[in-house]
């Protein structure tokens, strides 16, 4: 998405603007284009609430963990596809499958189950709310993205916070491959997965994946990042306050409870601005970003 026209012609704006790009070669496309847009090696994994994803203390009783959907993209098959082949090798091994309802392919899933004959080895998790994944999460041995493309994946780096490495496929173009290292994850390819899941379902490789979360990923950790590109983009601004930190939970809101009180009325006051600026072609859209945040927004009904 970032080679989006209407993001593009950004780039001819007289200030920098800080863009998020996890992908590497989206940040090559901005660098080379050499415009206002600045990419910050930074996506929607480097905001996760590490007080709700954390570590429970429970038994490590799933080989593996696959939060997705029923979206074809997520190639939820294909992760079928490498528990059955463990299976067949007759290791003792349980998968979860985490999925919102979100995609058209659940039966599709279902047929799979039934094809490989993993009623017994699948258990699978339907729409769990945030508290209900990280008990998945923190039942399995390790959490795996089997998708070829897709946007910023936050799942694989919710895992690591509750201290359950990633394995991801090394196809994926979206995720920054550079957080999976020795202590949080590896990076395999799909012919690779069944011998590498069963090795890390027994125990046979150790990872420290929450510590190196709350050390390289954390949110805090994240907020001084922006601050930095920031003070190198804006020099003549060093020494202003430092940022509130954000978390997504799945949407974005601020880290510290008392901060979170002047967030909708922050909201509102854009609102308001943009609804006044009837000059202005984008401001439906922006409307339309910015209402679920503010609560009660202001009536634009004659625009």
């Amino acid at each position: 998405g970032y080679a989006l026209p209407e993001l593009l012609a950004l780039h001819g704006a007289r200030d920098p603007i800080l863009v998020q790009a996890a992908e590497k070669t989206d940040r090559e496309l901005l660098r080379q284009l050499d415009g206002a847009l600045k990419p910050v090696p930074l996506g929607s994994g480097e905001w996760v609430d590490h007080r709700v994803f954390r570590p429970l203390g429970l038994e490590r009783d799933y080989g593996a963990v696959y939060v997705a959907n029923y979206n074809s993209v997520k190639r939820v098959p294909a992760f079928l596809r490498v528990v059955a082949r463990i299976v067949s090798q007759g290791v003792p091994f349980k998968a979860a499958l985490v999925c919102s309802r979100w995609g058209r392919g659940r039966r599709v899933v279902q047929a799979f189950v039934r094809w490989y004959g993993l009623a017994e080895h699948v258990d699978v998790y339907e729409s769990i709310e945030h508290d209900g994944v990280n008990v998945v999460l923190n039942r399995a041995r390790c959490g795996v993205l089997m998708s070829r493309k897709e946007g910023s994946n936050r799942s694989l780096f919710e895992g690591m916070h509750a201290d359950t490495p990633g394995v991801l496929l090394d196809e994926n173009v979206g995720v920054n491959q550079e957080r999976l290292t020795p202590r949080s994850g590896v990076v395999a390819s799909e012919g690779e997965f069944p011998g590498l899941l069963a090795e890390i379902s027994s125990g046979a490789r150790t990872f420290s994946a929450r510590r190196w979360a709350l050390e390289t990923i954390a949110p805090e950790v994240s907020a001084r990042t922006v601050e930095r590109e920031l003070a190198r983009l804006f020099p003549e601004d060093v020494g202003a306050p430092p940022l509130f930190v954000k978390v997504n939970v799945p949407e974005v809101q601020y880290f510290e409870e008392g901060i979170r009180e002047v967030q909708k009325p922050i909201a509102t006051e854009v609102l308001e601005l943009m609804s006044n600026d009837r000059d202005d072609p984008g401001w439906a859209e922006v409307l339309r970003c910015v209402a679920p945040l503010s609560g009660s927004p202001p009536d634009v009904s004659d625009r």
